[in-house]
């Protein structure tokens, strides 16, 4: 019964982990906060490709601007999404 307990409590803690960051290492859902590479133009990281998207639209929309996006590089086994992006 306690291990029950104790795995039902770890996964519920799990799914916890969802948005920004500021730790050098992400989970799935998380993303980095974006960083200012030029006049209204970002990078993001991302767990996943689609945690980057989440993050770049979740920067402007938190900026009341709309997302466009320059550039999208897939994660992969080894490496993280990066996106870069403009809030217009």
């Amino acid at each position: 019964m306690k291990n029950y307990i104790f795995s039902l409590v770890v996964l519920i803690l799990s799914g916890c982990a969802v948005g920004p960051t500021d730790g050098r290492r992400l989970y799935s859902g998380q993303w980095t906060n974006a960083q200012s590479i030029g006049t209204d133009t970002f990078l993001v990281e991302g767990f996943g490709t689609q945690d980057a998207l989440n993050g770049a639209r979740s920067h402007c929309t938190n900026m009341s601007r709309k997302f466009s996006m320059i550039q999208l590089t897939p994660h992969t086994e080894r490496t993280r999404a990066t996106i870069t992006f403009r809030c217009i």
